[in-house]
């Protein structure tokens, strides 16, 4: 008797702070799909073996790929070999065109290619699924889903044009953008907000200041964040009110920032045994 196949498992991910995106996961499915597309859509796949017909051809997609449909087609499995697991980003058609805009791209973004295999592209999927599923802050999501756009469009018929700027121009800029996060660092930022102070695109920003300061954006307000916190434990105010006030989420959210960068769990830090250590033993340590 044969094996019975598992049950799919799929999760919808969304959050306020990626307008017109929402993100499939399957671990596994086993079903067939058929499906019409009103968004854009980007299909990771991790693991699977599946034939599928998309644009009147036959298709075959394997580990590792990523399949590009656009809005307005149709895609119909017709055979698995065994159960998928893949992430799948749909894109509302006007804010993926904005965001094309954006980048430099002209006119409505087409993908004549149905499939590729780039293991940046499919790690970036996956990396935006953890963050999703773990509800990072806004500007971490924006970051995440602003890079993964680019590498996107790379893609695209029509691709996003370098638009240089100037090295005194651009070290202004990215300094804009920096004196929003040090002046609200315990506050919300969104990328919109920093990439219209500095005139630069979403995805420009964040990989210039990640080449200038070391870190992307996000990164860089969690660091600041973290100073502020070492002050105030230093000065003795209780963990459960540090959290709050360095502009943490909740304590389980500083707790792991705080080990991830200091090294040491905050109320160990607050011991009088760690009172010697100072704010700049800050480390810069890889972004989630």
């Amino acid at each position: 008797m044969a094996d019975a196949q598992p049950a799919s498992q799929l999760t919808y991910l969304r959050n306020p702070a990626l307008h017109g995106v929402e993100m499939l996961v399957a671990s596994p499915s086993t079903g067939n799909w058929c499906m019409f597309h009103e968004r854009y859509l980007l299909c990771g796949c991790p693991s699977v073996a599946t034939s599928w017909v998309y644009r009147r051809k036959t298709h075959v997609i394997e580990d590792g790929a990523t399949a590009f449909m656009e809005p307005g087609e149709t895609h119909r499995v017709r055979a698995k070999s065994k159960p998928s697991h893949f992430f799948t980003l749909f894109i509302e058609r006007d804010q993926f065109v904005r965001l094309a805009e954006e980048s430099g791209a002209t006119g409505l973004p087409h993908f004549r290619v149905t499939a590729v295999f780039d293991a940046q592209l499919l790690e970036c999927l996956a990396r935006l699924s953890r963050d999703l599923r773990a509800g990072r802050d806004l500007l971490q999501l924006q970051s995440r889903f602003a890079v993964l756009v680019h590498r996107i469009l790379k893609y695209a018929e029509k691709r996003p044009a370098d638009r240089p700027v100037s090295g005194l121009m651009l070290r202004r800029s990215l300094e804009r953008a920096r004196e929003i996060l040090d002046d609200r660092r315990n506050e919300s930022v969104t990328l919109d907000e920093l990439a219209k102070a500095a005139a630069l695109s979403r995805f420009h920003l964040v990989r210039s200041f990640a080449k200038e300061y070391g870190l992307p954006p996000h990164a860089y307000q969690v660091q600041m964040r973290i100073k502020d916190a070492c002050r105030l434990l230093r000065a003795g105010m209780p963990c459960v009110q540090v959290a709050s006030a360095a502009g943490f989420a909740d304590q389980s959210h500083f707790a792991r920032h705080f080990k991830r960068i200091m090294g040491v769990a905050p109320g160990i830090y607050a011991s009088p045994v760690s009172a010697f250590r100072d704010d700049s033993s800050v480390r810069i340590s890889p972004s989630e």
